[in-house]
Parts: structure tokens; C-alpha cells; sequence
């Protein structure tokens, strides 16, 4: 396995059980794909999950982007304080901030206390920025940074999210930022 899969096979393994997660992975219920493999690809009658999206340029969130299908629905996810890429290089921000015009698509802006994190584990992100000569995040000090990108809902279905979330996703649709 590579070993960019692993912490997403163990956040499925931990949600589903390895023995569930290796069926569903067996019988094409659940595949995981390397951005590289989705050239060309239509996706219909999916739920996709783009994972650590910080580390896409423009070009690959606009491939990826463009592979929704019919029946689909498409979430994009990343902290743009975690890219790997060099600055200004990272397609998350700009595409956040182009799809949030269009009706049909939400984009949500986490805080600090909307991510499930060790308690430490935020107060580290902060001092990284903060102490390390970060500069500080473009919605720090507002009430809201950016901490997960947007979500393409082709379905309109706000249902298939997390019920923890579900309040913030609805109120993220009609709340500007």
C-alpha cells in the first residue's frame, strides 16, 4: 500500500472495520483512486471524497472537478495551512472562492472547534503560525478560517453529510463569509 493511503485506509478502517472496509473495497462499492487515475473519468451515481485538496494545484482541481456526473455528489476537503505545495500554488483557495458564487454548491468554512482534532493538536496548528513565522490565516481574528473546502452537490441533498454538521452545512449555504 502507499503510503499516502494509509490515513485515509485507517479513518475507513476506524469508521467501518478493516473486514467491512476490505469487502466493500473488494466488491467496487468503495474504490480509492490517485488523482492520476481520474483523467477521463465520468462519476455518476457517486459519493467522492477529494481528500487533502491543499495539495492539488488549479489544474488538478479543475480534472477533478470536472469528472462529477449525474446522481453525484462531490466533496473537496483540505486545510490550506497544511500544503505541501509552494506558496500561491495550492487550487483549494481559488476554487473555494469561485464556486462560492454558484447556488448550487456550498461551500463551508470550519473553526477551530468544528474540527475533530486532539484537543493539542489545534493549539500546535496555531503556534506553528503564530510562533514559527506563519503569517496568520486570512480569516484568523473574523470568527472563521478556512479549514475545509467546498462541496459539489449535484444532488442537492444535505442528508448524506455528517449529522453533526448538518446545521452548519445548511446555515453555510445562506451565510456569507
Amino acid at each position: 500500500m502507499a503510503s499516502y493511503l494509509r490515513p485515509l485506509f485507517d479513518a475507513l478502517s476506524d469508521r467501518l472495520g478493516s473486514k467491512h472496509l476490505g469487502k466493500l473495497i473488494a466488491d467496487g462499492t468503495i474504490e480509492i483512486a490517485p488523482v492520476g487515475y481520474m483523467r477521463g473519468r465520468i462519476l455518476n451515481r457517486s459519493f467522492v471524497v477529494i481528500d487533502e485538496a491543499q495539495n492539488c494545484t488549479c489544474s488538478q482541481i479543475k480534472m477533478l472537478l470536472t469528472r462529477l456526473g449525474w446522481n453525484s455528489t462531490m466533496v473537496v476537503t483540505g486545510d490550506p495551512d497544511q500544503s505541501n505545495l509552494l506558496p500561491g500554488m495550492s487550487g483549494l483557495q481559488d476554487i473555494a472562492t469561485r464556486l462560492d458564487t454558484l447556488e448550487d454548491v456550498a461551500v463551508i468554512r470550519f473553526t477551530n472547534e468544528d474540527v475533530v482534532w486532539h484537543p493539542l493538536v489545534s493549539i500546535f496548528s496555531k503556534l506553528y503560525r503564530r510562533n514559527i513565522g506563519y503569517p496568520p490565516h486570512p480569516h484568523e481574528g473574523k470568527g472563521r478560517f478556512f479549514r475545509t473546502g467546498g462541496v459539489c452537490r449535484n444532488e442537492g441533498n444535505p442528508e448524506c453529510f455528517d449529522p453533526r454538521f448538518r446545521d452548519r452545512i445548511l446555515q453555510a449555504d445562506s451565510t456569507p463569509y
